[in-house]
């Protein structure tokens, strides 16, 4: 999808974890930066990097890193995540993206193949919603088409992204992928020490 751009929400403040998870170790890398080349290896650039003003010193140490990324300050984390996608998808209708990858920071173990999947669901069906399942059950990373932008950023107090996406149901497709990792956001110390377990039927996803 010509226009697609990456929105990555890490502006939360990582209470559950005690750590800032963007900069959490993923390998030789760490969270932030993993998911970003996930998205990049996709075909989705720029990419923009929704975080809270206290990781701005250590992250513009690493932009070298995010060649095609940009950081996209909140300075109100604890108004929730909707408040970042808010914060990206402006940041995405300024560059003039005719659509937006968000993926979360706290979900780097989602497959390279998932992320391209839903980029070339995306270019198929460039004015849809488009969300991953595994199970029957949706996850990220999703899509959201330019046009559906500003139903996200004008949401109501209270409403969360799952709200408005349920508002637009109509304009919404939802594709089957392979990676039970959509489904598993890693908040705490114990769902980091799972992060790298493939999932199964036995596993609880949180």
């Amino acid at each position: 999808m010509a226009g697609l751009h990456g929105v990555i929400l890490a502006g939360g403040i990582s209470s559950r974890m005690g750590f800032p998870k963007a900069l959490m170790p993923c390998g030789s890398s760490f969270f932030l930066l993993e998911v970003y080349r996930r998205l990049v290896d996709a075909g989705v650039k720029p990419v923009h990097m929704v975080i809270n003003t206290g990781l701005k010193s250590s992250l513009e140490a690493q932009v070298h890193n995010f060649p095609d990324g940009e950081l996209v300050l909140n300075s109100e984390p604890a108004r929730g995540q909707l408040h970042s996608l808010r914060l990206g998808l402006q940041a995405a209708a300024a560059g003039d993206a005719s659509g937006a990858l968000v993926a979360l920071v706290d979900q780097p173990a989602i497959q390279p193949a998932t992320f391209a999947s839903v980029a070339a669901a995306a270019t198929s069906h460039p004015a849809k919603i488009i969300l991953p399942a595994y199970g029957g059950q949706t996850g990220h990373p999703i899509v959201i088409p330019r046009g559906a932008f500003d139903e996200f950023i004008s949401a109501a107090p209270g409403q969360t992204a799952r709200d408005v996406i349920k508002r637009l149901s109509d304009i919404t497709l939802t594709i089957e992928v392979s990676d039970g990792n959509i489904l598993r956001d890693i908040d705490s110390p114990e769902d980091l020490a799972k992060a790298t377990k493939p999932a199964s039927d036995d596993d609880e996803i949180d």
